[in-house]
């Protein structure tokens, strides 16, 4: 059966626009997670407004309303965003993943203490469902580029940014977002050390697969050099070399 000419162009377009209207979904998604958020624990009387923002799921919640939202505008108007729009996709999504993991983390340890820990739907939301489809889009969706291994270096400098802000704060106000922040509640300086460099060890370890998924070819995507996994490009490293180090042929007398 012979395909219409720009059948395949048209099939590849309309994958680009329905995963850009998700990365908009996202981003209104988000939008409304961190409203609903907000008013939620608005109504605890230990509540103040200068807290909320300074967890790191909302700030990295409130960066992925803005790189999804843009990274959507742009796949509604053209074939690829641009690379540093990639990268930065990427760090954001790290972040917002290692949020819910975390999340989940302090929520069974707490349940563990025997300290109930209410999860509302606003928070399920931000911690689990928008990072999921995220996740998701980032493997499937057309658009993005590979992100080079390098960028991932620079995963670590907000989170670390971050964590100096929050101790120097917390160290005035009394007050910190997370308990393996709070050296009043960890066993000393040395588990305060070792629950700091787990999450920075997970953070580089989310990063990592990350950058890994965007070497996967996306759907719609073209079948290019571009997308050959780390394998192939072994391959023929390989070959190149044997091709240069393989003798000359004689010359026939």
């Amino acid at each position: 059966m012979v395909r219409p000419a720009g059948r395949g162009a048209t099939d590849r377009s309309g994958v680009r626009k329905a995963f850009a209207i998700l990365r908009l979904a996202l981003a209104g998604l988000g939008a409304v997670g961190l409203v609903a958020d907000f008013f939620y624990t608005l109504g605890f009387r230990a509540f103040q407004i200068d807290n909320f923002f300074a967890y790191f799921t909302t700030q990295s919640n409130m960066a992925g309303v803005v790189v999804l939202g843009l990274s959507g505008l742009l796949g509604l108007a053209r074939e690829r965003e641009p690379r540093w729009l990639s990268s930065l996709r990427a760090l954001v999504l790290t972040y917002i993943v290692v949020s819910g993991i975390v999340f989940g983390l302090i929520a069974v340890e707490a349940n563990n203490r025997g300290v109930r820990v209410d999860v509302p739907w606003s928070s399920a939301l931000l911690h689990f469902v928008i990072p999921t489809i995220a996740l998701l889009d980032w493997l499937l969706g057309p658009g993005r580029h590979p992100v080079r291994w390098r960028s991932a270096l620079t995963v670590l400098g907000f989170p670390i940014v971050w964590g100096v802000i929050t101790l120097v704060r917390g160290a005035l106000i009394g007050w910190y977002p997370y308990f393996f922040l709070d050296p009043g509640q960890v066993d000393g300086p040395v588990a305060f050390v070792l629950y700091d460099v787990i999450v920075l060890g997970l953070i580089s370890g989310i990063a990592a697969f990350v950058v890994a998924l965007s070497r996967v070819r996306p759907l719609g995507a073209t079948r290019s050099t571009e997308w050959r996994g780390p394998l192939a490009r072994l391959r023929e490293l390989v070959s190149r070399r044997r091709r240069r180090t393989a003798p000359a042929p004689s010359a026939r007398p």
